[in-house]
């Protein structure tokens, strides 16, 4: 364990605006965290679990104490004809993984590629894109409570997974230590998503091999999002928002053209960024230091001078500005602090 005091956070989190933390600790092994807890520092003020930071965003100083988990390494618990079980530890990153899974030929993940962060925020997040899923390949997830010291196994449905949600993100108590993933070992490619199997369509490849949808999936991504490192930013900011058929149908009065996908249970959703396209948000704003990204309307974005209050500022607004146009309540998926 190794405790550090006053560290500066811009260099660790996407949206690299500056904050300070007064007391960071980093922790590598349950041993480490068991002495965490055992020091009290815990119970004395707030925490936050930092990874690989490019799903938070700090306004301020943080007060409390910052938790860097460096968990590495992984392992095969179990192998059969027809899958794999994988446990990965919390720390890798998750686009490595994907690309481990890939070049040894097993299936599941291969749509999640390019998605920046740890293999342990993919559970606290339930990471998805292009039909795929995080909970769809978890079988299990070890995590330690940083308050009683419990060290535990959870089951994929203790994980309470649900869109962009978990268990674990209600509960930032506990601590992931690693997550294990069933993957496949014969070919189950999940190509439903409209802008995937148009690509594929146009390459005229009938039978995707990993390779061909990871690096289709990752041209569409370039196209779309920025590198991370490049500018100030979290990926997608927001989740596409879930509303009810009546409320689709008011809006389609004035917008009839607008786009939308049925869930079930009368509900339908709506992709964010057309929102935040049709409020005239696209790019930054000349003389503005913050906006969204050219691309993707979606990517809350500065030109690298902003402060993290500048760009809650203009979350705010976005929001404010939604649900009087729409009657929509806009939902970060990213962590503000």
């Amino acid at each position: 364990m190794k405790v550090h005091k006053n560290v500066q956070l811009k260099d660790k989190t996407s949206f690299m605006v500056p904050a300070v933390a007064r007391s960071y600790v980093e922790v590598s092994s349950i041993s480490d965290v068991q002495g965490l807890i055992a020091t009290g520092l815990l119970a004395e003020s707030d925490y936050f679990i930092l990874g690989g930071g490019s799903n938070v965003l700090f306004t301020d100083e943080y007060k409390g104490t910052i938790i860097a988990p460096n968990f590495f390494g992984k392992e095969i618990v179990e192998k059969t004809s027809e899958y794999q079980i994988i446990k990965v530890a919390a720390s890798e990153s998750w686009h490595e993984f994907v690309g481990y899974a890939c070049d040894h030929n097993l299936w599941g993940i291969e749509n999640l590629v390019l998605i920046p962060g740890t293999v342990g925020a993919s559970a606290v997040q339930n990471i998805g894109a292009y039909g795929v899923e995080a909970k769809d390949t978890i079988s299990n997830v070890e995590a330690i409570h940083l308050a009683t010291g419990e060290h535990r196994n959870f089951s994929n449905n203790e994980c309470q997974f649900t869109y962009r949600n978990s268990f674990f993100k209600q509960h930032p108590q506990w601590l992931i230590i690693s997550v294990s993933f069933k993957l496949l070992t014969s070919p189950q490619p999940v190509l439903n998503y409209g802008t995937v199997s148009a690509e594929l369509a146009r390459k005229d490849i009938s039978t995707p091999s990993l390779k061909d949808i990871t690096s289709t999936i990752t041209e569409i991504r370039r196209s779309k999002l920025p590198d991370v490192g490049s500018i100030g930013m979290a990926g997608s900011f927001f989740k596409n928002p879930v509303i009810s058929e009546q409320l689709l149908s008011d809006i389609q009065k004035k917008y009839p053209t607008i786009p939308f996908y049925e869930i079930g249970d009368n509900k339908v959703k709506i992709p964010a960024a057309w929102i935040i396209e049709t409020l005239g948000y696209k790019g930054i704003p000349e003389g503005k230091t913050v906006g969204t990204y050219h691309n993707h309307a979606l990517v809350i974005a500065h030109d690298g001078t902003a402060t993290g209050k500048e760009v809650r500022e203009f979350i705010h607004k976005l929001q404010k500005k939604t649900k009087n146009m729409f009657g929509i309540t806009l939902e970060p998926e990213v962590i503000i602090l």
